[in-house]
């Protein structure tokens, strides 16, 4: 009986440490424990990271920027880790950017930036221009082809004198008023052809009325171009008139200086005959309709 009424007084006399099962001095200070502070929200970004391998956008609000590339590769992170990447500072009170554990800041290197237009280079490439033996002689058929610039040089040759033109000229168509021998006279050419060669008929004469001719010829010439003023002619040459004869024919026609139409010829008879002849003409306009013309 002794026994039981004594164990509750014992129990009450026992300290609070001794209740617990972890005996503590009465003087050891408690350890503070530590505030965690509130997790800083990360700032809004109004630019995303680019992925590597994609074309930056440029921002809308500055369209004088002009975005970069960067070379540092872009890894996917969860909430949690950008977050750890800002630490807090106890000693000067602000935040610094901390690299990740698993990235050695110390031997990666920023290259210079390159500008977006870099890597939006065309998919199909200019090609060079022919070299002097190596290529088609135009520019043109490097691109387009031969076969598709022929027929535009052509149209564009047509359209620039290329074509085949035709042209009646007379010279002279003159009547000569005499005492009872009045008489006439006339001088003239037509050609077809181009710019570069033609057929050329060349036909001169005279005579009285009543009478013969005088004189009669025709002239069938071939006339090439042998610069800007002048032409090559080669042909024949027949007489209507006196012995009938035929010429081979070799000459020049073209403007002399000072528009000066000058015209030699030198004639080979079938006979044997050489001659030749040379003519020189200017125009001198007096109004707008009269014209002398010294020859």
């Amino acid at each position: 009986m002794t026994a039981l009424i004594l164990a509750p007084a014992l129990l009450l006399a026992l300290p609070a440490s001794a209740q617990t099962g972890h005996a503590m001095p009465m003087n050891m200070p408690m350890p503070a424990q530590t505030q965690q502070k509130p997790k800083p929200k990360p700032r809004p970004n109004p630019t995303p990271p680019a992925r590597a391998g994609s074309a930056p956008h440029p921002p809308a609000t500055s369209p004088a920027a002009k975005p970069v590339q960067s070379a540092m590769p872009m890894h996917e992170h969860d909430p949690a880790a950008h977050d750890a990447m800002i630490m807090p500072d106890d000693d000067a009170g602000a935040t610094s950017s901390a690299p990740h554990a698993h990235h050695d800041m110390a031997g990666m290197t920023m290259p210079m930036a390159q500008e977006a237009t870099d890597s939006a280079a065309p998919t199909t490439p200019t090609p060079p221009p022919p070299q002097a033996g190596t290529g088609p002689a135009r520019a043109a058929d490097a691109i387009w082809g031969a076969d598709a610039m022929r027929a535009s040089r052509a149209e564009l040759r047509d359209g620039m004198g290329g074509q085949t033109l035709a042209k009646v000229m007379i010279d002279r168509l003159e009547y000569r008023a005499r005492d009872g021998r009045d008489g006439y006279g006339w001088e003239g050419q037509a050609w077809i052809g181009d710019d570069l060669d033609r057929l050329t008929i060349r036909s001169e004469g005279e005579g009285n009325f009543g009478g013969e001719a005088e004189q009669a010829e025709v002239q069938a010439l071939w006339s090439h171009a042998i610069g800007p003023w002048f032409d090559l002619q080669t042909g024949v040459r027949h007489d209507f008139t006196g012995p009938a004869r035929t010429h081979a024919v070799i000459g020049v026609q073209g403007i002399a200086p000072y528009r000066f139409d000058v015209s030699a010829q030198a004639f080979l008879s079938d006979k044997g005959d050489l001659t030749a002849r040379a003519e020189a003409e200017l125009d001198q306009r007096i109004t707008q309709r009269l014209i002398v013309q010294p020859r």
